[in-house]
């Protein structure tokens, strides 16, 4: 089951095979509070699902679960974006056979904020969402390098610094810029009015970013790679400016070093 907005993008899909809905690895809720699974019953007969109105969630791990739980409805966070009111399409393809119907989404009455400005909260979750994927991975890969650097006290030092920053350290860690991002989308899609100056202003402070390359000290390493905005190392000392294709970040800590390579996906 696939949900298609007006210019023809494939916001939501739904398949019968997905798996079990995703968990936190530490929950702040009981077990049997969670939201099962909804997948599409692929049986003969009729059936009936119910779409949240929410696009796609990033295909990570689980943030965590919001404070007003439901019992046996609590889904994980973050959720994709709520969408925005207009037409759609939805498309059912069974054995290689399609079938779509239109679908309209109005706005709830009580709410007074126009299209334009729905979008443009719409618009801003979805950047602030890209840099809490960005940061995760991130935080992922150097997580799997920490696993894998045994007894190096040195390199596992390196890697805390860049996760979670020490005491008195400068800048930000990926932790910390992963934190402020899920706080400002949970801020932003809990809303009905257009995004404020200061809720601007944080995600501009989010997309951020800096290159390295043979760098000796680890400094700001929770930024995104790619020379982004104000970042002049990005811009002056590398090819990569203002990147918008994925780069892929390859480090190795060698005695006290940090060896980036980054290369275009």
């Amino acid at each position: 089951l696939e949900i298609l907005d007006g210019r023809g993008v494939v916001v939501r899909h739904i398949r019968s095979d997905d798996g079990p809905a995703p968990r936190a690895e530490q929950s702040n809720v009981p077990e049997y509070w969670l939201r099962p699974s909804r997948g599409l019953a692929s049986t003969a007969g009729t059936h009936r699902f119910i779409w949240d109105l929410h696009e796609d969630r990033p295909a990570l791990p689980v943030g965590g679960y919001p404070m007003w739980a439901v019992p046996h409805d609590t889904p994980a966070e973050p959720q994709g974006p709520w969408v925005v009111p207009g037409e759609y399409r939805v498309r059912l393809t069974v054995e290689g056979r399609s079938l779509e119907q239109p679908l309209t989404i109005r706005m709830d009455p009580r709410v007074t904020l126009d299209r334009a400005g729905l979008q443009a909260l719409h618009d801003l979750s979805c950047r602030v969402l890209r840099v809490w994927r960005a940061d995760s991975l991130a935080m992922a890969s150097f997580r799997r390098w920490r696993a894998s650097a045994a007894s190096d006290s040195v390199r596992i030092r390196a890697i805390d610094a860049v996760l979670t920053g020490a005491r008195g350290a400068r800048g930000g860690t990926l932790q910390s810029v992963a934190d402020r991002a899920l706080r400002l989308y949970s801020s932003l899609e809990a809303s009905d009015q257009a995004p404020t100056a200061v809720q601007r202003e944080a995600a501009e402070r989010l997309e951020s970013g800096m290159v390295w390359v043979n760098n000796p000290l680890i400094d700001n390493d929770a930024l995104p790679f790619g020379g982004w905005k104000n970042s002049g190392l990005g811009r002056e000392l590398s090819r990569f400016l203002e990147c918008r294709d994925r780069v892929v970040v390859i480090a190795q800590f060698l005695v006290g070093e940090t060896k980036m390579r980054q290369e275009q996906a």
